[in-house]
């Protein structure tokens, strides 16, 4: 799981920027029209737990809930349907991911739709970047973890004795 795959076969991807994608550190995955996977980059592959070997070819469905296909399905259809390029960044959509292990997570995710050039001209590809919320939550969890030691720390009777007696601590 450590290296950016797309497609091998003749195609738009071909000139993609490699080292954008191995220095992202969000997941990035591209899919076609018939949302099969065309690209995915290693924090993605990490991120849902499938290597790029796995991923390749498959429908994207694999990273998504079974109860959420059929409307995720749609919004990307609805998506295209709009002929709205791309969603910025502040445009984030909260999605649930799903892991090669089954577990489910949070994600923040934002969308961008690439017209094929050359033989591809009448082809779409969608590119989604991920943001994996559960790490950032899970960073949050232990920081306040942290804080509730640090409080009860400064607020004991040993801490309070040695600060009060010039002691470094």
């Amino acid at each position: 799981m450590s290296t950016c795959a797309w497609d091998t076969s003749p195609g738009p991807l071909d000139d993609a920027p490699g080292s954008l994608l191995h220095a992202a550190h969000e997941g990035i995955v591209t899919i076609d029209e018939s949302q099969r996977i065309v690209m995915i980059n290693p924090a993605a592959q990490r991120m849902f737990g499938c290597a790029a070997g796995e991923a390749l070819g498959s429908d994207l469905s694999r990273f998504i809930p079974a109860r959420l296909r059929v409307a995720h399905r749609e919004h990307v259809r609805r998506f295209d349907a709009s002929g709205v390029p791309e969603r910025s960044m502040g445009e984030r959509q909260l999605v649930t991911g799903l892991r090669a292990d089954g577990e489910e997570f949070s994600a923040a995710v934002t969308i961008t739709r690439v017209d094929g050039g050359g033989p591809f001209a009448s082809n779409r590809f969608f590119t989604a970047l991920v943001l994996d919320l559960h790490a950032p939550l899970e960073l949050v969890l232990a920081t306040a973890t942290w804080d509730v030691r640090i409080e009860a720390l400064l607020a004991s009777p040993a801490f309070v004795t040695a600060a009060r007696a010039g002691d470094h601590v």
